[in-house]
């Protein structure tokens, strides 16, 4: 009698659900999805700038300019937050070196002389906005353009009396960047960044490194 009544029950069990077409694949589940694109990256990059045009020298004898240092190695990091997956916000660190001249002791108003005649290279906190222009599965092209809250300090030495100078400004910059997918978020970027600071414009070129998460 039990063997009957549990054959019974096993008959009226309802079968499992079974696709109404052969080969019909079950709807994809939304649970645990996340967004197509990395929200953020950050990056490092080393370099070397110059200053693009001259120093100011107005009250300064060309003559009594022994020599000037205009170039310099620099290096920075950045973080970028990406709201769609082209555009990203960007704050960033660069250090873009020092510049030095070298004037004959006999120059009038020499300290002031010294500071008017060295290059402004300088270092500073940047923020700004970026574009992914093009990109392959690979390989991306992206503009980037901000301000950069900058300072620059300097010292002149001369008969044993050292005095200290100080610059600082926000002005804006630009630059674009090729980068070059390594895998697993990681990626190699080569670039180029004009900073058009009040003193002079300092064009920096450099290479990093970058991981998207």
């Amino acid at each position: 009698m039990l063997t009957v009544i549990a054959a019974a029950a096993t008959l009226m069990a309802p079968a499992p659900q079974l696709a109404l077409f052969e080969g019909q694949q079950p709807a994809p589940s939304n649970a645990g999805t996340h967004s197509s694109h990395p929200r953020w990256r950050a990056a490092i990059h080393v370099g070397h700038s110059k200053q693009q045009g001259s120093s100011n020298l107005s009250g300064v004898d060309p003559s009594n300019v022994l020599g000037v240092d205009d170039e310099s190695g620099s290096w920075g990091v950045t973080l970028n937050y990406f709201f769609s997956p082209d555009w990203a916000l960007e704050l960033g660190y660069v250090d873009l070196g020092e510049g030095s001249a070298t004037l004959k002791g006999s120059t009038e108003n020499y300290h002031q002389a010294v500071s008017q005649a060295t290059p402004v290279l300088g270092e500073g906190v940047t923020f700004g906005i970026q574009y992914r222009l093009w990109h392959t599965k690979a390989i991306s092209l992206e503009l980037d353009g901000g301000a950069i809250a900058w300072q620059s300090d300097l010292s002149s030495h001369f008969n044993g009396v050292t005095i200290k100078h100080e610059d600082d400004g926000v002005d804006p910059y630009a630059s674009i960047a090729a980068h070059y997918q390594l895998g697993d978020g990681f990626a190699a970027h080569i670039g180029y960044a004009r900073y058009f600071l009040k003193p002079n414009d300092v064009d920096n070129f450099r290479i990093g490194f970058s991981l998207a998460f």
